[in-house]
């Protein structure tokens, strides 16, 4: 359901489960995925992907429509580098909101050169939303779920398994199909005891990125960076 988009009921011939069953198990799917793996923030380039909700309550209609969407949409608010990991996401905000932009109106030297680089990061996100919805095509077309929280752990779910695909596919992520049949024709991987060294990294990073004046002092950092190589901003 997750990576086509098909409805609950379909599969009541193929598994012999009935539509409830299905919509629970991919509840507890979803939860458990949340639950084990989750993400944490940093810095990187920020956009909003909208997703149509069907059946949003019509008292909710008026907050969750914005005048050019004309029908009721959530706002995915997402992070990615430029290697289209989703750092960090947010989710549930009413398409009411407009959608966030980088910094405006900069007066100092190195806020205006920041601004220029950080505006031309913008293709980054919108890749990484281009191959989640891809990958996923529950998130591609109208939910057509009632609760905002199962929707909010159907995106964050399908979030977490679009990382794991770009951390072990890295380049050829956006390369799926190509690389379908190599896939099912490669070698198993030696097994190894204990936890392997891909995954004692991803420990690692996730620790160090606890630090709660990380992402302020990582923007200081990029703006002299950027400063000192290009200086000041061509008028």
């Amino acid at each position: 359901m997750l990576a086509n988009g098909g409805v609950a009921d379909q599969y009541d011939e193929y598994l012999r489960i009935t539509e409830s069953i299905s919509l629970e198990c991919l509840r507890r799917f979803c939860r458990a995925i949340i639950q084990l793996f989750g993400f944490l923030g940093m810095l990187g380039s920020l956009d909003c992907m909208h997703w149509l909700w069907n059946n949003c309550p019509t008292a909710w209609q008026g907050a969750y429509t914005r005048s050019d969407q004309g029908e009721p949409t959530i706002i995915l608010e997402a992070v990615a580098s430029q290697d289209l990991w989703i750092w960090h996401a947010f989710f549930g905000t009413p398409s009411s909101n407009n959608d966030i932009n980088s910094p405006t109106n900069p007066t100092d030297p190195n806020g205006k050169r920041f601004k220029v680089l950080q505006e031309a990061t913008c293709k980054d996100i919108e890749q990484a939303f281009g191959i989640l919805q891809a990958r996923w095509a529950i998130v591609k077309g109208p939910s057509r779920l009632w609760s905002k929280e199962e929707m909010s752990d159907i995106m964050f779910t399908c979030i977490i398994l679009h990382n794991m695909m770009i951390e072990d596919e890295g380049e050829h992520a956006t390369q799926w199909e190509e690389d379908a049949d190599e896939a099912s024709s490669s070698a198993a991987s030696q097994p190894h005891a204990g936890a392997s060294p891909d995954f004692r990294a991803f420990v690692a990073r996730q620790a160090s990125m606890r630090d709660a004046e990380m992402p302020a002092r990582l923007t200081l950092d990029l703006k002299e960076h950027i400063w000192s190589r290009f200086g000041l901003i061509e008028p």
